[in-house]
């Protein structure tokens, strides 16, 4: 289910980690779980992966089970979050960018819950109001809104939002952000859909000196929910791609939209 794939030429990066629920189909027992009938998760298999350290298994996969599969078009999937109580998490994740490094995520998604329902976020465990690290959350509005939080939980908040966009609108969306390792988040870029969109950011303070992780906490990767624990997402989660470096848009939107 999660995976590190290093030096692809097909994404062409360094290394990045792959959330892949293609695998999941009706009235099958695989390598990520098995699923019923109606396309519930009844359990997820534990899955490892050689350059990946740490084992993901049931009990840091949630609460849960009872995920539903959900199809963005043919072998296509997706997972149902219910906002209350599911999420998937990595600890330890080898995916621990800061604010001084050029790295993205890319990720296809569905609902119409908005305000703080956070998608994605990578930070130092649930210590801290709010989480130290970066997120992917909406906004009362419905757009869409990334975080980079440093020192202490919120003394350094910068955020990159769509305006006049109400992407909690039940449609499906693909969406890669690309944050460029500079100190002026605004020279950060949202895509849609394959499509760079305008945005406007605001901040605290500036990251000069300071860090995103910085204290003596593992750093986990969370699908479903804010570091803290908070803003549980509601929605549709498709393939979920969280790479270093300069992305591919054309490359990385295509595979975000492939069955495989």
């Amino acid at each position: 289910m999660f995976q590190v794939l290093a030096s692809q030429s097909r994404y062409e990066l360094q290394q990045q980690i792959l959330f892949n629920p293609n695998g999941l189909a009706i009235n099958t027992s695989n390598r990520f779980g098995n699923v019923d009938a109606i396309g519930n998760v009844s359990s997820f298999i534990s899955v490892s992966h050689p350059n990946f350290g740490e084992f993901v298994n049931n009990q840091q996969l949630s609460a849960q089970p009872n995920l539903i599969v959900d199809h963005f078009g043919t072998g296509k999937n997706a997972i149902l979050f219910n906002g209350t109580s599911d999420f998937l998490i990595k600890v330890n994740t080898p995916y621990i960018p800061n604010w001084d490094d050029e790295f993205w995520f890319a990720l296809n998604f569905k609902t119409t819950n908005k305000a703080n329902n956070c998608i994605i976020a990578n930070g130092q465990g649930i210590l801290f109001a709010g989480g130290t690290g970066l997120r992917l959350q909406f906004s009362t509005t419905g757009a869409l809104v990334f975080a980079l939080i440093s020192e202490n939980s919120g003394a350094i908040i910068a955020k990159n939002h769509f305006t006049n966009n109400n992407y909690a609108n039940n449609v499906q969306h693909s969406l890669i952000y690309h944050h460029k390792g500079t100190n002026t988040i605004t020279d950060d870029d949202f895509y849609i859909n394959g499509t760079i969109v305008s945005s406007i950011s605001t901040r605290d303070d500036d990251f000069t000196g300071k860090s995103i992780y910085p204290f003596a906490l593992s750093v986990n990767t969370v699908l479903g929910h804010r570091a803290d624990s908070n803003a549980k997402y509601s929605g549709y989660l498709g393939k979920t791609i969280l790479g270093l470096g300069n992305p591919n848009i054309t490359a990385i939107n295509n595979a975000l939209n492939s069955a495989s």
